[in-house]
């Protein structure tokens, strides 16, 4: 049976789901905006990526990046390297301290009470971290020696078909463990823009450097040592607090449309346990 409800209540329920729909489109207008800017400053919005029939390395290449792997150095990935060494720019192992997460048996999952527990999963490249979405773990199964990521820190996929996925962990976040597939990312010196770090950190420009340096194994991995090579641009204040901005603006109404559309299943819910304790009644 399809429940229809009195016409004010529908009429709530109705401008609920069109404010978390306009509240969504927002967060993506934002976020969208933020790249764009990024990728216009970076220059990757006029790189073009040939496709020659070969290509040559030379043996003091090999030496230097200590890869003999062809995929390594295809073109477009030197072009990459090319356009972020025309600018300031600094290394991740400069920048970051890394820590590997832990594996935890599934049998010790919760969904609503416990640490939060990041899994490559949770993990995106344009939308932020939810404490909801996160499989939880009980303290009875958490051990002092584990690691966690702290506020301002980031969670990286390192293992598995969807290397690269990044997140800043904030203060909803912090205290969370990491699976044994991720690794976290701790800023050695604080970081003024930390969600336009995320961003940095997301873009085609490292993105780029972490398919080219993570192994082509059977099952897809990237080391420390190739982490800590990846080169990070280094971006003026000004354009940095312009990126931060535009981030948390998308943040803030990507949070307020999920909200807005758990308000409007709620209210559903409500309307059909009613419905339900009235013998015969309408909704």
């Amino acid at each position: 049976r399809v429940p229809i409800f009195k016409e004010t209540a529908a009429y709530q329920i109705e401008h609920l789901v069109k404010q978390a729909i306009e509240k969504n489109r927002k967060s993506k207008a934002s976020y969208n905006q933020a790249q764009h800017l990024l990728e216009s400053e970076l220059g990757l919005d006029k790189l073009k990526f040939k496709k020659p029939v070969g290509y040559t390395a030379r043996f003091s290449e090999l030496e230097q990046s200590r890869r003999t792997d062809a995929e390594f150095f295809q073109p477009k990935y030197q072009s990459i390297i090319e356009l972020i060494r025309e600018r300031h720019n600094a290394t991740l192992g400069s920048l970051f301290h890394i820590s590997r997460g832990v594996c935890l048996n599934p049998s010790s999952y919760n969904e609503t009470e416990g640490i939060p527990y990041i899994r490559i999963k949770e993990l995106s490249l344009s939308q932020p971290l939810d404490p909801i979405n996160s499989v939880k773990i009980p303290p009875q199964f958490v051990y002092g020696n584990f690691p966690t990521a702290g506020n301002g820190d980031y969670v990286l996929a390192v293992i598995g078909a969807t290397i690269g996925k990044i997140n800043l962990i904030d203060e909803l976040m912090q205290g969370s463990l990491f699976s044994n597939n991720t690794a976290c990312l701790s800023p050695k010196l604080p970081i003024d823009y930390p969600n336009a770090m995320e961003l940095i950190l997301r873009s085609p420009i490292v993105q780029h450097q972490v398919q080219q340096r993570m192994a082509k194994t059977a099952q897809e991995k990237i080391t420390d040592p190739e982490l800590k090579r990846i080169l990070i641009p280094c971006l003026d204040s000004a354009l940095m607090g312009d990126l931060e901005k535009l981030c948390l603006d998308s943040k803030k109404n990507y949070f307020a449309s999920k909200k807005l559309l758990e308000q409007a299943k709620s209210r559903v819910e409500q309307l059909i346990e009613e419905a339900s304790e009235e013998q015969g009644g309408n909704l």
